[in-house]
């Protein structure tokens, strides 16, 4: 996997939810509409996986798009799913749409998005079970992405084995 980081860093899994539940909280004040799509751009890092959870944990739907893609894919991937927004690392924000509302990763704006949301208790949604909690964009078989879709009933679980490999 490339992390995009050196080095095997440590986290506290208090730390982690807590990191979660703030980013939640954060997009909850944000007032999307519900299983809003939002996108992420980066490697598989702590900012992104803290995110991916956090975004479910809100009650939308992520859509990580690849950053190895053509810029003109990034845009259709982003486009053609239906998100809202879209967070990145600093080195990805040229891939995002111009139009696009973006979060970039480690900036003032992600910072005060988690401190917006600290201290919001955050449910977890029941109510999302039957909707989509991803879409995932494959290479297809003309070259052109497809999108798979995957509903929260079916990935609540792989999403928390994946958040806790992703931090081990």
């Amino acid at each position: 996997t490339d992390t995009g980081q050196s080095g095997s860093p440590c986290y506290d899994p208090t730390a982690i939810d807590l990191r979660i539940n703030a980013i939640a909280g954060g997009l909850q004040d944000l007032a999307l509409p519900d299983n809003s799509r939002i996108a992420i751009i980066d490697h598989v890092s702590y900012n992104f996986v803290t995110t991916n959870v956090a975004i479910y944990r809100a009650g939308h739907a992520i859509v990580p798009v690849n950053f190895k893609l053509p810029s003109d894919l990034v845009d259709y991937c982003i486009r053609d799913s239906g998100a809202v927004m879209v967070f990145c690392a600093k080195k990805f924000r040229h891939l995002v749409p111009a139009d696009m509302k973006c979060i970039e990763f480690d900036s003032e704006d992600f910072h005060d998005l988690i401190a917006r949301g600290m201290f919001q208790p955050v449910a977890i949604s029941r109510a999302f079970e039957k909707k989509h909690m991803a879409v995932i964009y494959t290479s297809g078989s003309t070259g052109k992405p497809k999108d798979r879709k995957s509903t929260r009933l079916n990935s609540s679980h792989a999403n928390i084995s994946y958040a806790v490999f992703c931090l081990k």
